[in-house]
């Protein structure tokens, strides 16, 4: 018995370790797609929402939601990835969410450049009489 173990030891620790190295490989695989369809996702929901924003103008609410989660699922599905509705929801909402704050981060911005121009516009004097031409005035060194 111990001849047919120390024979085989080898082979059988080899083939011990291409099945962790398989399994490791695979679950790493899993993982990796995992993570690949979330963001795919993920970027779908934020183009659907932008997609939906630009050409449905005239849908509002509910009607809109449920166009953006019929055209993001139609997507996802071409691209054999696959989705709940209760995940595809929380997606396209979280993407409306990032698109509202952008547009309120952005009109903050144009406010306050526009409250700064009015405040500017007025406080530069550019008249002549601002600027001293008095030739007394002369830098000395010492």
């Amino acid at each position: 018995m111990n001849e047919i173990l120390a024979t085989y030891a080898m082979e059988i620790i080899k083939v011990i370790a291409l099945m962790i190295f398989t399994i490791i490989g695979v679950c790493a695989a899993k993982l990796q797609a995992k993570y690949i369809n979330t963001e795919t996702k993920r970027k779908v929901a934020a183009t659907t929402v932008a997609y939906i924003e630009q050409v449905y103008k005239d849908l509002h609410g509910d009607e809109k939601l449920a166009r953006a989660l019929a055209v993001a699922a139609s997507i996802l599905s071409q691209k054999g990835i696959k989705t709940t509705d209760e995940e595809l929801k929380v997606l396209i909402e979280a993407a409306v969410k990032k698109m509202n704050d952008a547009y309120k981060e952005e009109a903050a911005v144009k406010k306050m450049n526009d409250a700064y121009k009015e405040e500017t516009a007025g406080s530069v004097d550019t008249s002549e009489e601002s600027y001293s031409t008095d030739s007394s005035t002369k830098l000395t060194t010492g």
